[in-house]
């Protein structure tokens, strides 16, 4: 572990661009606190079916609402009722992004307490990859879900020097997806539309570079101290749920505190 995180610390010079012409921030107001969800389950319950993200209007997944939505077609991992959401702005033509993916997984895995990990996609304009593989990624989210998206990720991020169009294909049929499917879906609207409005949303919330992360709303400074700020942000929910916040309104609680600055972003729009 002391190797790794010495090779990772070495590899956070990070990744970072200007923003586009004529980008600006938000505003900067008092955010107001998203409204009452049920109880977050990990799963629908037997016999009851699942709404499919993709065919009807986005919506903040339970323990989701605040500036920094989490929604239903977003790629997770970990446990919608976790009191720690770790929000990871990425782009995978980055280098430390890989590095801090792979660091990232680490953590989760030997952490005995869930911690829900949420990717968005910050393409960078100075890498002519990293659109295109977010897109395919995007598209493997689509058809796969995000077991499938998370076994790509991976693959991406391990073949980071040959990202290309032909290799997307081919990593997503290996993976099990039907090529037809998969060039259908990467040509169409809804993943360009998703790839944009992640970046808009980390304009919006002050994303200049990649990896950009937020550990309930919290922006990480030092991103080999994500450890100890997961386990600092699991005591201040923790906190609030002894006061008596749902456990079900922890991230959106904890993002109201954390960024107070800024305006809850516009409800989430359905794909054109």
């Amino acid at each position: 572990m002391r190797v790794f995180i010495a090779l990772f610390a070495a590899a956070l010079s990070g990744c970072g661009g200007p923003p586009p012409p004529g980008a600006t921030h938000a505003s900067r107001r008092l955010v107001s606190i998203a409204p009452d969800s049920p109880p977050p389950t990990d799963a629908p319950p037997v016999g009851v079916e699942q709404e499919d993200p993709w065919v009807v209007e986005a919506k903040v997944r339970p323990n989701g609402g605040g500036p920094l939505p989490i929604t239903t077609r977003d790629a997770t991992k970990g446990p919608d009722g976790a009191l720690v959401s770790v929000v990871v702005f990425s782009d995978f033509e980055c280098p430390a992004c890989a590095f801090f993916a792979q660091f990232l997984d680490e953590l989760q895995r030997n952490d005995p307490a869930p911690t829900r990990v949420v990717l968005k996609h910050y393409p960078l304009h100075s890498h002519p990859n990293s659109r295109a593989a977010a897109e395919a990624a995007t598209a493997v989210l689509v058809i796969g879900g995000s077991t499938v998206f998370w076994r790509y990720h991976d693959v991406l991020f391990s073949q980071q020097r040959a990202l290309s169009g032909d290799r997307y294909r081919a990593w997503a049929v290996e993976l099990g997806i039907e090529q037809s499917r998969f060039e259908v879906m990467l040509a169409s609207d809804m993943v360009h539309a998703k790839v944009t409005e992640d970046r808009a949303l980390g304009e919006r919330v002050g994303v200049n570079a990649t990896p950009y992360v937020f550990v309930n709303c919290r922006a990480l400074d030092q991103l080999e101290a994500v450890a100890e700020l997961i386990a600092e942000e699991r005591k201040n929910a923790e906190d609030a749920v002894a006061r008596g916040v749902l456990p079900s309104h922890i991230y959106p609680q904890r993002c109201g505190a954390n960024m107070k600055h800024l305006s809850p972003p516009a409800p989430p729009r359905p794909a054109l």
